[in-house]
């Protein structure tokens, strides 16, 4: 299982899920990982998986970084973005005086 920082939410909608689940079965064919199950809430997760490989702890250190990372970096393009549009407003405003 892992949970959210403070219980917070880590799948905020579908496109979150599937991402996530993404990332689980990409790492579980690198790592060589069986994926039992899982179950998706919204601030955690539940696995259940096996490996002769002896690598349990470093595939779930890998899904765990590679979502967090990319859940960042959407959330900061998505601000980032936000932000270019009002700075073009600005400029265009200011272009048209």
């Amino acid at each position: 299982m892992a949970r959210g920082d403070r219980r917070e939410e880590i799948f905020r909608d579908n496109r979150d899920r599937s991402k996530f689940v993404g990332d689980l079965a990409g790492g579980a064919e690198r790592y060589r990982v069986k994926v039992h199950c899982y179950v998706l809430t919204e601030n955690h997760f539940h696995l259940v998986a096996t490996t002769s490989e002896g690598n349990l702890s470093q595939w779930m250190h890998q899904l765990k970084t590679a979502y967090t990372l990319s859940v960042v970096f959407a959330e900061r393009l998505e601000k980032d973005s936000a932000l270019l549009r009002k700075v073009s407003l600005v400029q265009e405003a200011l272009e048209l005086r």
